[in-house]
Parts: structure tokens; sequence; C-alpha cells
């Protein structure tokens, strides 16, 4: 079975840790942090699903559920849930 990844950003595999200031100030486009981008999965045999969620799993027909509809079967199952960063609560940090 081949190998299927899901994420629910644009890209799986984006350089989040290093951004650089102008991406940061919106000067820059996303593909400058895309570490991997989809020529790459494909080129590997990776079928990449992009911009969804896991929305359940079946461990009785051994496939999951995901949020725009598809179902994708599986014969081994690895879950990495990935986090979100942590906001401190600083005055106007919502701002632009």
């Amino acid at each position: 079975m081949p190998i299927t990844t899901t994420t629910t950003g644009r890209s799986s595999s984006t350089d989040d840790q290093r951004l650089p200031p102008e991406e940061l100030a919106g000067e820059a486009s996303f593909d400058g942090i895309v570490l991997n981008g989809y020529d790459w999965y494909r080129a590997q045999g990776i079928a990449l699903h992009a911009g969804v969620r896991v929305e359940s799993i079946d461990r009785v027909r051994r496939e999951v559920a995901c949020s725009d509809g598809a179902r994708l079967p599986y014969d081994r199952l690895l879950l990495a849930t990935g986090s979100l960063p942590a906001r401190p609560p600083i005055p106007g940090i919502e701002l632009p």
C-alpha cells in the first residue's frame, strides 16, 4: 500500500521554525518557507492530502475519514497530531 499523508496546512512541510522577516511582514510568498512541494511528494510516491483534517478512524474497516469526504484506507497508521503555537496575552497581539 502506498504512503499517504494528510495535513490541515497548505503543504506538509514548511520551515515554520525559521520564518524570514519578509514572510512575517507579509512581503514574501508562502512558497518561500515550503521545504518540500507537491512535486517532491509525487516523486517519492507519497499521496499528499493538504488542507484536510482527519475526522475519524475506522479501525474495523482500516480507513480514515477526512473533512473533505475522502476515505483513505491504511494497513498501518501513524498519528502525528502536530501542535499549535502558544499566544501570550499581550495587548495588541492580534494587530497586523
